[in-house]
């Protein structure tokens, strides 16, 4: 039955692969010429060009030199996949994996009778595919949020490292005396079917997936401050949004801690702005350094300003966190003659919502009193927010300012 299946005559199949490979060459150049930042996308054109070269190799070489000549151009190709799996996500190429990939054909064909035996030669090329196509797979991996894109390309290479492994394992049965597969890889194009349906999903999929991880690092870009590296407003409205919302539904806990870099502009008019933007950058580093915990991070709020969520903590462990960010600054020991211990140090305002009772602006504001209540009472030091503070420290007009959806 299997070796009924053919494709209808040799120039169809060379004309048809020449047609997908040009097509996902162009899909991957369009788009790589959009933004030649993308480093994955040269790997895909090369992965389709070598995909390319094995299907006129095997079309116009006789038998044993084109066999010679593709199937290092196809485990090249997928090791391009590979390493272009590994540049989407900024992952460094691996060169000895690429020149294995290559070589490993040559040495087999050493071997006498390898390149005579149908089955040895399907049995190591679908199984060294299986293994670049689960390494491109294991590239892909990511602790993000899968998207649609990435998931799409990470289902295509599953089934087709399943299909490589399969028809693999097949040819080591023939190898071994259990089955007879052997006529049937020799005599059915299925290697070239495969690989083609393979670059050509493969293609549509990358592009889908390139565009969602360019998408991702912008937003990511938007929300960054520039200065330190933290999270910038953008982004603390969007994760105070966020954990609002999560501790409404939880009923759990909500902390926010607001800090103030005691004497900032003194320290700018003594030492200078660029030594104050080095002193913003190694405190934003100490604070961030403290959280280790998931659901607790950093922004800056503004000018020497900083915002800490602390997700389902308490009060009592908020304190304590507050004061572990403050004794961390101390310990940089940075000179600053015009505080009053001679070094950088900071003053925190400690604040803690609960569930249904949340609210994003009002928990801000509670943390920005404490902290005011903080820098009267002679800085560096903390203070837990208490109702009083509301009356002793009423806000200034545009003091605190929050997105549209977290203003009251």
């Amino acid at each position: 039955m299997f070796n009924l299946i053919y494709l209808p005559q040799p120039l169809t199949m060379i004309v048809t692969m020449t047609v997908v490979v040009l097509l996902a060459c162009l899909n991957y150049t369009v788009i790589w010429f959009q933004n030649r930042a993308e480093a994955a996308m040269p790997w895909m054109i090369a992965a389709s060009l070598m995909s390319g070269a094995a299907f006129l190799a095997r079309a116009f070489l006789p038998s044993t030199a084109g066999i010679d000549v593709a199937n290092p151009a196809i485990l090249l190709g997928l090791a391009c996949v590979w390493t272009g799996c590994r540049r989407l996500d900024g992952k460094p190429t691996i060169w000895l994996g690429l020149v294995a990939a290559f070589a490993i054909w040559p040495l087999c064909a050493v071997v006498p009778g390898f390149i005579a035996n149908g089955a040895a030669r399907f049995a190591v090329s679908y199984l060294v595919a299986a293994l670049l196509i689960v390494l491109a797979l294991w590239a892909l991996r990511t602790k993000r949020r899968i998207r649609p894109g990435r998931r799409f390309a990470m289902i295509l290479l599953g089934v087709e490292g399943t299909v490589c492994t399969l028809w693999g394992l097949g040819q080591l049965a023939t190898l071994a005396g259990f089955a007879d597969l052997g006529g049937i890889a020799v005599n059915l194009p299925f290697s070239a079917l495969t690989i083609m349906s393979f670059h050509l999903i493969l293609s549509f999929a990358f592009v889908a997936l390139v565009k969602e991880e360019s998408e991702r690092r912008h937003i990511k870009a938007a929300q960054l401050d520039r200065l330190t590296g933290l999270g910038n407003r953008r982004r603390l409205d969007a994760q105070l949004e966020q954990a609002t919302f999560e501790a409404r539904a939880s009923g759990g806990a909500l902390s926010v801690i607001m800090i103030d870099v005691d004497h900032f502009k003194a320290y700018n008019d003594r030492y200078g702005h660029p030594a104050g933007d080095a002193c913003l950058r190694a405190v934003a580093e100490s604070l961030a350094a403290c959280l280790t915990r998931r659901g607790q991070e950093v922004m800056r709020y503004g000018g020497e300003e900083f915002t800490i969520l602390l997700r389902g903590a308490e009060e009592a462990e908020a304190f304590a966190i507050a004061e572990t960010l403050r004794q961390a600054v101390r310990a940089m020991n940075t000179s600053h003659e015009d505080c009053a211990g001679g070094i950088v140090t900071i003053s925190l305002g400690v604040a803690t919502a609960h569930g249904a009772e949340t609210d994003a602006f009002a928990l801000v504001a509670a943390a920005d009193r404490a902290l005011y209540r903080a820098k009267d009472d002679g800085r560096d030091r903390t203070i837990l927010y208490r109702p009083g503070y509301a009356a002793e420290h009423p806000l200034e007009e545009g003091r605190i300012r929050m997105s549209p959806g977290l203003a009251p």
